[in-house]
Parts: structure tokens; C-alpha cells; sequence
């Protein structure tokens, strides 16, 4: 009789059982994060945004992991996305783990949902669910997710930071188009980015209401035109305040001859710049790809924005 049969099979029903035990164990309590709710529409009940954890080996004590957004209606299941959480619990929100936001300003409830958090001081990535009611279904906007700290500004208007290669933090604005049927990337402009800052100031010439004439990438395209102009001339107003401002100190400091080269020479600098934002925006809307009639709408759009920014400085001298 072989002595070693009985040692082999005593420790191949230890195997077993060990290995059945460790079946048996409890697996990690999954991460408990609250149910989400939208704000309830006029004879439609509100959206409800549960998350439930996935069995994968992603989800372990601590961590999100990899799980399903899960959207109910009432007592219907709308649907169900796959979503993982690169990050761990310490790193997220439990009662604010999604934002319910109105991203495309259609008055429709659309979602913000992180993924995961940047190495270091580095924002935060996230990624944009926007409401489709062809489909009746959330659905991910590619272009706009997965880059960046993703912040919607107003209705129909968001912002994207986001730390590039060389350690500069560097922030996007994107317009939704209802006429397009897509988002569009803005002109980035000092002074026009800062919150509560995007158009002139109140000393401008058009009121806020007037402003919203050329809100969004493609407005209507005469009422926007009728606004670019009558900012144009505010331009040439302040430009001619300040000529007449510093003539007579110019004058006396370095004599009428230079004050006249001086006025002369403001006069031919904003007639090269308006040529520069003209061919610069006719640059910006052929790379978003516009088509007629939009191409003429998002071009005044342009004119406006830009003018509307060189107001500010204008009236900063």
C-alpha cells in the first residue's frame, strides 16, 4: 500500500472545501449611491437615476467599479447604460454621483455622469447624456465626453476644462444649435470665458434682451445682422471718444502734429482690425462645417461676438 494515497486524497478534500468556503463568502456590499431624480415635466412623470453595481472584479470594497445607470419612468424601466466609475467612493459624491442639467437648452432634462478623476490637480472627466425624443432614450454625446470637466454655463451652452500635454489648463465652450442639430465650439476669447462676463457690459450699447439676438451659434439671421451693426457703430463711437479724449493731452505733451498721426493711426488700425475679425470668422465657420443658410447666421454670430469683445477693450483704454 502506498503511504502517500491517503496524505493525497486528505488534502485534495481540503482543496475542495477551502475552495467551496471562498465561494461561499459574502462579495464586497456594493457601493450604495442615492437615486437621482429630475424635476417632474407638465404631464410627464420625472426620470429616476438609480446606479446599480456590476458583478465584474472592477467592484471592490471601496470602489465604484463598473455598474448600470439604470433610468426609470414611474414604474417603466426606460433603460439601462453601462458605465464605469474609474475612481473611488472617497472621490465621488454619493447623493450628487449625476447632475441632472438642461445641456441643449431644449427644455428637456438631459445628464452629466463623471468617469473618472484626473492624475493629480487635473479635472475631473466626465461625460454628457442629452435627452432624445425621437428615441425617447438618453443618449451619449460623443464629441463632447470623456475630454474634461464638463460645466453647463446656461441653457444650450457649456464649458470643457481640461489639462493638456504641457501642464496648461485650457477651457472650451460649446453652443448647441437647434438649426444644426448639433453642438458647435465657440471662438475662445479672453474676458468672454469668465462666468457672468460672456457679452459686453451693461454700458454697452444693446440691452440684455437685444443681446439674445445673436445668443447661440446660428441665430435668426437678420435680427442678429440689425445687432451686429448697431455694435459695429458703437465701436466707431468709442473709438471717436477716445480720439477726442486724448488729442488735446497729446497735443500739449507732444504737439498737434503727433495728436493728428495719433488719431490718423487708431482710424487705420480698427479698419485692419475689422478686416482681421471678418477673415477670421469666415475661417471659424468653414471649419465648423456650415452649410447656407446657417453658414451666413453663425458668420453674424461671429462678427458680434467678436466686436462685442473688442467693445470690452475699448472701453477699458
Amino acid at each position: 500500500m502506498n503511504v502517500w494515497n491517503p496524505i493525497r486524497r486528505t488534502c485534495a478534500v481540503g482543496m475542495v472545501l477551502w475552495m467551496t468556503g471562498c465561494a461561499l463568502l459574502p462579495r464586497p456590499a456594493a457601493p450604495e449611491l442615492a437615486v437621482v431624480q429630475s424635476e417632474a415635466e407638465s404631464g410627464a412623470e420625472a426620470y429616476r437615476f438609480q446606479f446599480v453595481a456590476g458583478d465584474g472584479p472592477d467592484t471592490e470594497s471601496g470602489s465604484v467599479g463598473v455598474g448600470f445607470i439604470v433610468v426609470t419612468q414611474g414604474e417603466t424601466e426606460v433603460q439601462s447604460i453601462a458605465h464605469d466609475f474609474g475612481m473611488s467612493m472617497s472621490e465621488l459624491d454619493p447623493a450628487q454621483w449625476l447632475t441632472v442639467v438642461d445641456a441643449n437648452g431644449d427644455g428637456l432634462p438631459d445628464f452629466l455622469v463623471p468617469n473618472r478623476r484626473g492624475e493629480g490637480d487635473e479635472p475631473v472627466v466626465g461625460s454628457l447624456y442629452q435627452f432624445d425624443e425621437g428615441s425617447g432614450k438618453f443618449e451619449l454625446v460623443e464629441a463632447l465626453s470623456n475630454i474634461g470637466l464638463i460645466e453647463v454655463t446656461n441653457p444650450g451652452c457649456l464649458t470643457i476644462t481640461q489639462e493638456v500635454a504641457d501642464a496648461r489648463v485650457i477651457r472650451q465652450e460649446h453652443c448647441y444649435s437647434p438649426q444644426a442639430g448639433r453642438w458647435v465650439r465657440q471662438l475662445s476669447l479672453p474676458g468672454l470665458m469668465e462666468e457672468g462676463d460672456r457679452l459686453a457690459s451693461a454700458s454697452a450699447s444693446a440691452s440684455p434682451e437685444a443681446q439674445q439676438a445673436c445668443a447661440g451659434p446660428t441665430p435668426t439671421l437678420s435680427e442678429c445682422r440689425r445687432l451686429r451693426l448697431t455694435t459695429d457703430r458703437a465701436l466707431q463711437a468709442a473709438l471717436v471718444e477716445h480720439k477726442q479724449a486724448q488729442r488735446p493731452a497729446l497735443a500739449r505733451v507732444r504737439g498737434r502734429v503727433y495728436a493728428q498721426r495719433y488719431a490718423v493711426n487708431l482710424d487705420a488700425s480698427h479698419r485692419s482690425w475689422l478686416r482681421y475679425r471678418d477673415n477670421r470668422c469666415l475661417a471659424y465657420v468653414r471649419e465648423q462645417g456650415f452649410q447656407a443658410p446657417l453658414f451666413q447666421s453663425a458668420n453674424e454670430a461671429c462678427r458680434f461676438r467678436l466686436a462685442q469683445w473688442q467693445l470690452q477693450q475699448y472701453q477699458v483704454q
